[in-house]
């Protein structure tokens, strides 16, 4: 795999986003990734949660897998799970995110970023919340995605949140 390869990978990682939509103070839920050296610090973050708890494998795989769990106990053992790593593999593999899970319907947004202004595919039904979503969410992103020294998709597609009238960005695919 090349170096650019390498880096348009780990741009759409999972924790990759998650840590850069957090860094950047664009609205995300509260998360953790977790591997085998935080595990203990992972089942913590767990037990702070209120179920339902959804746990992601790290991947910049548009068919990622996504687990929401009602049981504590059940998502202990699928987080021990998804960090235990076969000794064959690669070791990014074994790295889960835990993120808070907001029960609201969940839009997909395309982002149109290869002209000099973002487009985004389909628009909201609300204007206010499409002004919100432009303001808060793709203005900052858009911005940021083209201050990183990688190559980027034509489009991308974001998971946002409507929660009670404001955006909230919970992952970016490519």
């Amino acid at each position: 795999m090349s170096e650019d390869e390498d880096k348009k990978i780990n741009i759409f990682s999972h924790q990759f986003a998650k840590e850069l939509m957090a860094e950047e103070g664009l609205p995300t839920p509260k998360f953790m990734p977790v591997d085998e050296n935080t595990l203990a610090e992972g089942l913590a973050f767990l037990e702070s949660l209120k179920p339902p708890f959804l746990l992601r494998r790290d991947s910049a795989d548009a068919e990622h897998e996504a687990l929401i769990i009602d049981s504590l106990p059940e998502a202990k053992d699928a987080l021990e799970e998804m960090v235990r790593v076969a000794p064959d593999a690669d070791p990014a593999t074994g790295i889960a995110i835990i993120e808070d899970y907001i029960p609201v319907e969940k839009y997909h947004y395309t982002l149109d970023i290869s002209g000099p202004e973002a487009a985004v595919y389909p628009t909201a039904a609300d204007p206010g919340f499409m002004t919100r979503l432009r303001r808060m969410v793709i203005e900052p992103l858009v911005q940021i995605l083209r201050a990183l020294d990688t190559p980027l998709p034509d489009s991308i597609t974001l998971g946002i949140l409507d929660v009670e009238g404001q955006p909230v960005i919970t992952d970016i695919t490519p």
